[in-house]
């Protein structure tokens, strides 16, 4: 399959485009040159056609699905300094639950790197808190040792400069919470009780609250470690391999441009190809085929 095939196919979104998928997931090296190029291009400030934009979506999930951990600087660098690209290239459904999973998959070799625009890059608070979530992630598996972990989140608070209202609050409170770190609960408890953090409709809900602390309390590090838990949570890096299928049509229904109906059918086969044996890349290594 060529280049211009590949984009023209993955451009599209009436569908999940398999065909083009399947071909890009089997071949690594080539995949990756074309992929690896075109997010160049794009946040060195480069342009790309609309076709070559639209595939690219497509082109970041299969870097995460083979842990092209050469793309984190470019991927970084275009949620940084290209906002209006970003939101064409991934709408804000894709930034909120997509994007923290790829960041997962490509981000193990440069955690300093995430938890550096996580405090630091002149982003909206929805790209800052997927960067976040990645990097709770590696303090999750380990990566990030425990006591940075909590020395990195111990000093937010003065380090970051948020108004009361500023939803990014909760994405620090999640990753206190997430990493059971409950030597920081009584820094959160003040943070909050001072009203340094809007409480009520528009700011952190009673309800939230009582999540937060009682997620911070009961999860214990081995809970943590399970694979069912850090799904349920949302912290698992995309493509791994018994839901790689399930992951993309996810993303499918995501994609920015994809139509309510679209998208719920993708939904919908979503639901069906979980139940489905996992879909594994055969020993020759050329090609992803079902198990």
């Amino acid at each position: 399959m060529d280049r211009a095939r590949i984009i023209s196919n993955l451009a599209g979104r009436t569908r999940l485009p398999w065909d083009a998928l399947d071909y890009c997931l089997g071949r690594r090296g080539r995949s990756s040159t074309i992929f690896l190029a075109m997010l160049n291009r794009l946040a060195s400030g480069g342009s790309l056609s609309a076709d070559e934009e639209s595939a690219l979506y497509y082109g970041l999930l299969v870097l995460a699905y083979h842990q092209r951990t050469a793309a984190l600087p470019d991927l970084l660098k275009l949620l940084e300094c290209r906002r209006e690209e970003t939101d064409r290239l991934l709408g804000d459904g894709a930034i909120g639950e997509v994007l923290p999973r790829v960041l997962m998959a490509i981000g193990e070799d440069n955690t300093d790197d995430l938890w550096s625009f996580a405090m630091n890059a002149p982003a909206d608070w929805l790209i800052r808190d997927a960067v976040l979530k990645a990097w709770v992630y590696f303090a999750l598996t380990d990566a990030v040792p425990r006591e940075t972990a909590r020395a990195h989140l111990e000093t937010f608070p003065t380090a970051v400069e948020l108004g009361p209202e500023d939803p990014y609050w909760i994405s620090w409170m999640n990753a206190v919470a997430d990493l059971g770190l409950t030597e920081l609960g009584p820094l959160l408890r003040t943070i909050v009780e001072s009203g340094r953090i809007e409480r009520g409709p528009l700011g952190l809900s009673e309800a939230d609250y009582r999540d937060i602390l009682a997620r911070l309390e009961e999860s214990t590090e081995s809970s943590r470690k399970s694979v069912s838990w850090r799904q349920r949570a949302g912290y698992t890096p995309f493509g791994e391999e018994d839901r790689v299928k399930y992951d993309f049509y996810n993303a499918a229904r995501l994609a920015p441009g994809t139509s309510q109906s679209v998208s719920q059918t993708l939904m919908m086969q979503a639901a069906e190809d979980a139940a489905n044996q996992p879909y594994r890349i055969d020993q020759a290594g050329n090609e992803n085929t079902p198990a």
